[in-house]
């Protein structure tokens, strides 16, 4: 019995497929029983579908957006106190 298997399971970005949501396709497995008594007998599995983890595109969005309102209130904060305390004098 012999079982080969590839442990590297996350793929280069140039290596997946145009359409990563519908996975790989893995094509049926042949096994051979030999018997000395009666002829080879010939079994075969199903197709296998494997889904591999699919990048997340939104990620570089949601960091720009978050920093940008960070920004956005501390400069916001920052000139509220300089408009207040010019208009105090």
């Amino acid at each position: 019995t012999s079982l080969e298997y590839d442990p590297n399971v996350y793929l280069n970005i140039d290596d997946f497929p145009g359409d990563p949501n519908r996975g790989f396709e893995l094509p049926p497995v042949m096994a051979t029983v030999i018997c000395p008594a009666n002829p080879d007998q010939h079994f075969f599995s199903n197709s296998v579908l494997i889904l591999p983890p699919v990048p997340d595109m939104s990620m570089p969005f949601n960091v720009l957006s978050l920093s940008c309102s960070l920004y956005a209130y501390l400069i916001g904060g920052m000139l509220t106190l300089l408009v207040r305390r010019a208009s105090e004098k």
